[in-house]
């Protein structure tokens, strides 16, 4: 979530918009709305201004989970200028959402086990928790227990044992191929399902805005991580790759299409819009295809060397099911000791004569 705010006076009336990208955004407009929505825009800028103007006592703030999409004038200095990116709560915010809406339940139970398990859901989710664990003990005509928050944060897994080890091993391989290529350091793995999502891994995004051509291959091996993993410990490839894919699609265009980084300096669509080209351009298509198969064959290489890190981790997550950033780096390091000694003993083991 990312909130624009402008602000100016002490005394000063808050004016709020929700959902701010469903303003159209003329760069991106089709050509048979332009002429209805240009008169539109530019009334809404023209009291956006004077909103905000040294004589309002307006503070504008609109939210939106998608900053990239709004119209260029709506975040310029006068209007929406300054950008503030609120990440979910920790697990201390966490625990403090959960105990304010708990309002009098579970007073004397310690809630940093169901926050810790929760860590990357929102508020908003959170409420949905203890409404949800509220409404099981009235059904059970019963005061609410811990237990039934904790079903709600980390909720009964149905799925056979073959299939919650396809994805350890699936998230495992995100995870182990994003912090062997130091593309973003790994905050939690985690195999609790939820809705058509069965697991998910959190990585740091990159520190710098500006990336490079290897920095951006990085992010698509990364995004084809868990397909390799699959592979390297014999599973072969499922489904659950359908939108790695699109994903690593998606970035291998763009490094041809939006960013000049492949031979040609033509900028042909923003990254977000560059693999619609893919279905009517056969070259870009082949090209794109075969800048995945090579990088996939990297992955692969490096989901091999680093395998023992890769069962380590889908083992634990299978045990646990959440895996968050510290523990998984504990892990990661031990592995990393164990190859340094390992190289160490076959070195010391030669003999040459």
């Amino acid at each position: 979530m990312r909130l624009l705010t402008k602000q100016r006076h002490l005394h000063r009336v808050f004016y709020f918009f929700n959902e701010a990208d469903a303003i159209p955004n003329r760069a991106n407009m089709d050509a048979r709305h332009v002429d209805y929505w240009s008169p539109l825009m530019g009334a809404l800028l023209e009291r956006l201004s004077d909103a905000a103007s040294g004589n309002s006592r307006l503070v504008l703030i609109a939210a939106t989970n998608h900053p990239r999409r709004l119209d260029r004038a709506l975040v310029r200095p006068g209007r929406f200028g300054r950008i503030i990116e609120i990440e979910p709560p920790d697990a201390a915010g966490l625990e403090g959402i959960l105990r304010q809406h708990l309002d009098g339940d579970l007073v004397d139970a310690d809630l940093g086990g169901v926050a810790a398990a929760g860590v990357g859901a929102t508020g908003a989710v959170a409420t949905v928790w203890v409404k949800a664990a509220r409404r099981t003990a009235r059904m059970a005509a019963r005061p609410m227990e811990l237990s039934d928050l904790l079903d709600q944060v980390l909720p009964r897994d149905d799925r056979s044992e073959e299939a919650r080890w396809r994805c350890a091993v699936h998230e495992a391989g995100h995870a182990a191929i994003s912090h062997v290529l130091d593309a973003g350091a790994v905050r939690r793995v985690s195999i609790v399902s939820a809705g058509r999502t069965g697991g998910y891994t959190v990585t740091a995004p990159p520190a710098d805005a500006v990336m490079s051509k290897a920095d951006m291959q990085g992010l698509v091996m990364v995004a084809l991580g868990g397909r390799a993993a699959e592979e390297v410990l014999g599973l072969g490839h499922s489904t659950g790759a359908h939108h790695d894919l699109s994903q690593a699609t998606a970035i291998a265009a763009a490094i041809r299409a939006s960013f000049g980084l492949s031979g040609s300096l033509l900028h042909r669509a923003p990254m977000d819009r560059a693999a619609e080209l893919l279905s009517g351009d056969e070259e870009l298509r082949k090209s794109v295809e075969r800048d995945l198969a090579r990088l996939y064959e990297r992955t692969l290489t490096l989901a091999r060397r680093h395998v023992s890190l890769i069962e380590a981790l889908a083992r634990l997550l299978v045990e646990v099911r959440v895996v968050d950033g510290p523990d998984f780096l504990l892990l990661a390091q031990a592995h990393e000791r164990a190859a340094v000694e390992a190289a160490a003993r076959d070195a010391g083991g030669l003999h040459h004569g």
